[in-house]
């Protein structure tokens, strides 16, 4: 969603795990490496790799993508679901995101990983030595790998999902647990249920089947045809009557 913004990708060709060794840049085992000789200096290799994504977030804004996903707010109840870091929704105007994998632009502690704290925009850097509230050491907000998601948000977003009347994927390849799990527990009223039917827009491959779920795998122009899907989906109406 966010690489229209100028963002890297993390997975796929060409992203960011192709080129850089998860283990040692956001493994959950190399934050937390006890007292191991090299713990710190492992640590500060994940900060720098943090802070740099954090730099680039708060150099690079929405795309039209995010802002027509607000957009919709004009009109439906939205719950974005996010495995993004970035606060491009929230900037754009969606005023519901559930951030599955934490948020880049806020710290939390080594203690208590699920509490964040606002960062300092004049100075957004974590360093070693850069304590929290409880005194322990500042780590980003974010999951790390082999780290669990925040149970609040997790749960919350299977509430959205089990009642929502049209479930949208956009760029997702739906590949990563458990967020994957969402699309199985996806539930339609049964007086919102069509014919299955499948659409071809552009290099847009989307699949509706009888509970209005709309997958878009979008390859590349993602905000041309996002636009062209959610006005569809506004001139269809679909939503229970």
């Amino acid at each position: 969603m966010s690489r229209e913004s100028g963002l890297p990708t993390f997975r796929g060709k060409g992203g960011l795990w192709d080129t850089l060794n998860i283990e040692a840049v956001a493994a959950r085992s190399s934050w937390y490496c006890g007292r191991r000789s090299g713990c710190n200096e492992r640590r500060q290799r994940m900060l720098d790799f943090f802070n740099l994504i954090r730099s680039l977030i708060m150099k690079k804004g929405p795309n039209e993508g995010h802002y027509i996903i607000a957009e919709l707010e004009d009109e439906y109840e939205v719950t974005v679901i996010t495995q993004n870091g970035d606060d491009f929704h929230e900037r754009a105007g969606s005023t519901n995101v559930i951030h599955l994998h934490g948020e880049a632009l806020k710290n939390a502690s080594t203690l208590h990983p699920y509490e964040s704290y606002e960062i300092d925009h004049n100075n957004p850097d974590i360093h070693i030595g850069d304590k929290a509230p409880d005194g322990s050491q500042l780590r980003p907000y974010v999951i790390f790998f082999n780290e669990d998601i925040e149970l609040r948000l997790w749960k919350a977003s299977v509430e959205a999902t089990k009642q929502a009347n049209v479930f949208i994927v956009v760029g997702s390849t739906m590949l990563v647990y458990p967020a994957a799990e969402l699309l199985k527990m996806y539930v339609c009223a049964p007086t919102c249920r069509n014919d299955n039917r499948e659409s071809h827009f552009g290099n847009l491959s989307v699949v509706q089947n009888d509970c209005s779920i709309l997958l878009l795998f979008v390859h590349k122009s993602l905000y041309i045809v996002l636009y062209r899907i959610l006005h569809s989906v506004k001139r269809e109406a679909w939503h229970c009557q």
